[in-house]
């Protein structure tokens, strides 16, 4: 699904995670910037570990699946796809 060996996959999360980590620092998931609280996971997110979000993110990279698709297999909206792919995509050009 993501187009890489399971090799090349686990080599990419210690490098996608600190990637994640400072895009989150200082915006939002909407990109508004951050103005009060720090950012943090909760049980309810939908991609909550590097691996997670690292499988979400290669597969509309290689495979260009709609949104509408992408969403519903990890449990968000359309429109709550749309923000993580943007977030993510970002997240993976600097990794």
């Amino acid at each position: 699904m993501t187009g890489f060996t399971e090799q090349e996959f686990t080599a990419l999360p210690p490098h996608f995670e600190p990637a994640c980590v400072a895009s989150r620092e200082d915006h939002t998931l909407d990109g508004q910037p951050r103005t009060s609280r720090r950012d943090r996971t909760d049980d309810t997110c939908p991609v909550p570990t590097r691996a997670d979000r690292l499988l979400f993110m290669l597969p509309s990279v290689t495979q260009h699946p709609i949104q509408a698709v992408q969403g519903p297999l990890f449990g968000m909206s359309q429109s709550h796809a749309n923000k993580w792919m943007h977030l993510l995509h970002t997240v993976l050009n600097l990794t």
